[in-house]
Formats: structure tokens, C-alpha cells, sequence
């Protein structure tokens, strides 16, 4: 609410806009027990026993533990630098406050904000990762591998999407052309209805040697691999289907600035694989480091196209409100605890 009202051309658009990152603050940093992997997160940090490997978040971890930091005030700490970095990509890549503003409802409403507090690991080398677009934007492949270095020290996932920076220069060519464009979009929706799971998980029990991967594929299976689409992730899926089409018949709207040009890429070839692995959580999550890029793209559009802006704020609440409903990333019950341990 508070992002939309940020959107008034008023003296009070900024007051709106620190309130409403106050109040994501403050949800993010007081929540207790939201989210599957909090209670996970919570005994590591407090006996300093941690059952992931990535060193980046160890040793923050560590350092807060030596400062004395009760184990709410790391959760606090961990939901304000997610916050910074992904704010300060979104304002990076959007031209103007209202479509910096539009992006961070999307933010809220696709979910995005919901994942932040569940996979705390991986959503810091996400917000890592959003400002290493820059350096594709400004073909810097030496901060680019640095910066890449440093989300991987915080989730090892990343590596899957470091060939983008190959990707962006050399799909864009094919992602220009308007019949290629439409026709793998459609190829990508038929194969939604096309089970990968079986393959993928026989894949995982004869090639992974990690013992995190083996997981997935055995007893986490019926979690991460099982393919699962139900009528409400088919009636979300359809929608999005129809509104990516419209967008992507648009694509002069994304043509102004080379920034924008990459982050149409970068959505577009997030969108090709959203569709068939969507049904599958492993790749819904793994997906999450591109996926992530539709909220602007969303808001640009939105901001560009007065009947995009309704029918696209109506299609992400209604996204919100079905993905909470079902559960996803365990948002509720919500807790809030000030004072803990």
C-alpha cells in the first residue's frame, strides 16, 4: 500500500517511501519463527554450528556473535543488509522514482520479500548478484568475476547463472527478433505440462557427489524435485503467460537505455525457463537470482502503459494473496519478537 501511495506526485511521496522501508524493516528484523529454515538458523548462529559451507555467511555470523549480538538482532541485521542491496540495485536500474517505486511493490507483491526471509543465504548473493549486473551493462568482466566470487561465498547456487554475462550479448540478437521471441515463449509454456522430475533426479543420484545435492534428489525429493502444479500455480502460471506475451510484443518500451536493454535480456531468458521448471521448487528457487529482474521490467512497463499499471498491480496481488495462501516459504503463522536470546 504504502509503495503505491509513494507513486502520489505529492511533498509526502518520500515520507511514504521511508515508512514503508521501515515497516519492511521492522517485519524482516522482529519476525521469530517465520520461515522454514529460522529455527535452523537460529541454533547455528547460537552455538556456532552451521550445516552449510559458504564462508561468506560464516563469517559475518561469526562476527556478530562476537559483538555480542542476541540472536533477533542477527536476524535484524541479516534482513537490513538484504534490504540494502536490493533497494540499492532497483534504484540503480530504474530511471525515475515512480518506476523505482512501482518495483518495490512488485518486490512485496511477487513474493520476492516473502523469500527474503526464508532463504537468508542465498538472498544476500541474490542482492549481490543484482548489483553485479552493472558490470554487464558496463562489460567490466574483472568486477564482475570479483563480484561474483563474492556471492558465491554466500550461496554456492550462484555459480548456475555465471554464464550470463556471455548469455545477455549473445541472446540478444534472437531475443530481438519478434517471431523467435513469441515462438519460444510458447515452446517454453507447452513444456510446462512435460514432467522433467524423474530424469532430473536420477541426474542428481548419479552425478552429485555433495552431500546437499544428494538431498534434493532422496529424501527431499518430495519437497525440491516433485513436480507439482496445482490449479492454483496453473492459474498463475496462465496469467503470466498472457501478460509476458503482451510485454515482450512491447519491447520498444525497453529499448531507451542500455540498462534497460540487459534487463529485458536477463528477464526474457529468466521467463524461457521460468515455465517448465517452474512446477519443480529446486528450480523455482534457483530461478529466483533472474526471476528477481521482472520486477522491474513490470514497473517499467507499468509505468509506461496506464491499462499495464491496473491490470499488472491487479495480477501481482492476486499472485500475493494465492502464493500466502498456500503457504509458500512458511509465512505464517507471523511472530514477532523484539526482546530474544
Amino acid at each position: 500500500m504504502f509503495s503505491l501511495l509513494s507513486l502520489i506526485n505529492s511533498k509526502f511521496n518520500r515520507v511514504f517511501y521511508f515508512l514503508l522501508w521501515f515497516i519492511l524493516l521492522l517485519v524482516a528484523g522482529l519476525r521469530y519463527n517465520v520461515g522454514t529454515d529460522y529455527l535452523n538458523y537460529e541454533r547455528a548462529y547460537n552455538n556456532s554450528d552451521f550445516w552449510f559451507s559458504e564462508i561468506g555467511f560464516i563469517w559475518i555470523s561469526k562476527v556478530m556473535k562476537y559483538l555480542g549480538f542476541s540472536s533477533q538482532l542477527y536476524f535484524f541485521a541479516i534482513a537490513l543488509l538484504i534490504q540494502v542491496l536490493v533497494f540499492k540495485s532497483l534504484k540503480k536500474y530504474t530511471e525515475n522514482s515512480r518506476v523505482f517505486y512501482l518495483s518495490i511493490f512488485f518486490f512485496i507483491t511477487l513474493y520476492y520479500f516473502n523469500h527474503s526471509m526464508n532463504t537468508l543465504r542465498q538472498f544476500i548473493a541474490i542482492g549481490i548478484f543484482m548489483l553485479n549486473v552493472e558490470n554487464i551493462i558496463k562489460r567490466n568482466f574483472l568486477k564482475y568475476n570479483f563480484f561474483f566470487i563474492v556471492a558465491f561465498l554466500f550461496h554456492t547456487s550462484s555459480i548456475v547463472f555465471y554464464p550470463l554475462y556471455f548469455l545477455c550479448k549473445m541472446s540478444n540478437k534472437v531475443i530481438h527478433m519478434p517471431k523467435i521471441r513469441n515462438a519460444l515463449l510458447i515452446i517454453s509454456f507447452a513444456l510446462m505440462f512435460v514432467r522433467f522430475d524423474g530424469l532430473i533426479q536420477n541426474l542428481v543420484l548419479k552425478y552429485a557427489s555433495d552431500y546437499t545435492y544428494v538431498y534434493y534428489a532422496t529424501w527431499g525429493a518430495d519437497s525440491y524435485i516433485a513436480y507439482d502444479l496445482s490449479w492454483q500455480m496453473m492459474l498463475v502460471l496462465v496469467s503470466k503467460f498472457i501478460l509476458s506475451l503482451w510485454i515482450i510484443n512491447n519491447i520498444n518500451v525497453f529499448t531507451n537505455t542500455r540498462t534497460q536493454k540487459v534487463i529485458f535480456n536477463i528477464f526474457f531468458i529468466g521467463l524461457i525457463l521460468t515455465f517448465p521448471l517452474y512446477p519443480m521448487l529446486i528450480f523455482r528457487r534457483f530461478l529466483f537470482y533472474i526471476n528477481i529482474f521482472e520486477i522491474i521490467v513490470y514497473a517499467i512497463f507499468a509505468h509506461a502503459n496506464k491499462r499495464a499499471f491496473f491490470l499488472f498491480v491487479i495480477y501481482a496481488i492476486i499472485f500475493f494473496i494465492v502464493n500466502l495462501l498456500s503457504g509458500f516459504s512458511a509465512p505464517l503463522p507471523y511472530t514477532i519478537r523484539i526482546f530474544g536470546n
